[in-house]
């Protein structure tokens, strides 16, 4: 059914509310690096520096939040 103009919407997720399955993913990985921060290092040790920095730069993407333009 369409959205007509003088109608209010109604169900579904109040605005700002995060996806649940998305939430529990962010968790779950998480939860990965956390118990596997000493093997991570000891990879990121083993790499070049160039792709040390890679790495590094990958890794921040889950941790910092993007910022908008």
């Amino acid at each position: 059914m369409a959205f007509t103009e003088g109608r209010t919407k109604t169900g579904g997720r109040e605005k700002g509310v995060g996806n649940k399955s998305t939430e529990q993913l962010r968790e779950m990985v998480g939860k990965l690096m956390e118990d596997n921060v000493e093997r991570i290092q000891t990879d990121i040790d083993s790499l070049e520096p160039k792709d040390r920095v890679k790495a590094l730069i990958d890794l921040m993407r889950f941790a910092l939040p993007i910022l908008a333009p």
